[in-house]
């Protein structure tokens, strides 16, 4: 959990900022409170003045930079919020292979490359076990740094770009007697270069 300051400044849906002038705890009785999750996304935005906010849910952002060592995100990615005047904290750690996809077809697109992951032992990090295993192997294959909310980064046209793609590569990878499990993980790596290079991939035909 990132604690607020009066020294922060957060974003807004306006793409404007708006600076914390002070912050005033009060506890007047105890009360339930839930965890919010959105779907396909780890940001959203809240209260009256729509203010940028992130999901209390497993924190991604902080596991893989945990698993990185540090928190610098890649420069392209720097370089590119600021051209499009958009909030760094857009920036996030993305599942190349989502967690869940954007409606009913999104979510067959994303389910078939969990599978996939799953079948050549390939941590999809959907869940806080699927988290342990990575951190005890260091298998992080499925994460790198993205710009979210901008090129149809969760659409369902990316999830079908990712499941098409994975099956070929597998497919490519057992017609030739290659290991598909380390074909799939080196294609993971390539898509996270791509990633953090700022480059919407997904929005041209894939080739091997």
């Amino acid at each position: 959990m990132h604690v607020l300051v009066s020294t922060h400044v957060l974003a807004k849906l306006d793409g404007g900022q708006v600076a914390i002038d002070w912050i005033d705890v009060r506890l007047e009785e105890s009360r339930t409170v839930c965890n919010l999750t959105v779907d396909n996304s780890h940001n959203f935005f809240v209260s009256s003045a729509f203010v940028l906010a992130h999901n209390a849910d497993i924190k991604w952002c902080t596991e893989y930079a945990n698993f990185l060592g540090h928190a610098v995100k890649p420069g392209a990615l720097l370089r590119k919020v600021e051209a499009l005047d958009l909030p760094e904290s857009l920036i996030h750690a993305h599942h190349i292979v989502m967690n869940k996809g954007l409606g009913a077809l999104g979510n067959v697109y994303t389910r078939r490359s969990q599978r996939l992951l799953e079948k050549y032992n390939i941590e999809t990090l959907k869940s806080s076990a699927s988290l342990k295993r990575a951190q005890a192997t260091g298998d992080f294959d499925n994460m790198c740094y993205a710009l979210n909310k901008v090129d149809g980064i969760h659409s369902k046209e990316y999830a079908r770009y990712i499941s098409e793609s994975l099956a070929k590569v597998e497919a490519n990878a057992l017609k030739n007697g290659d290991d598909a499990g380390q074909a799939i993980r080196n294609q993971l790596g390539k898509w996270k270069t791509q990633f953090e290079r700022g480059n919407a991939f997904w929005h041209k035909p894939f080739k091997l």
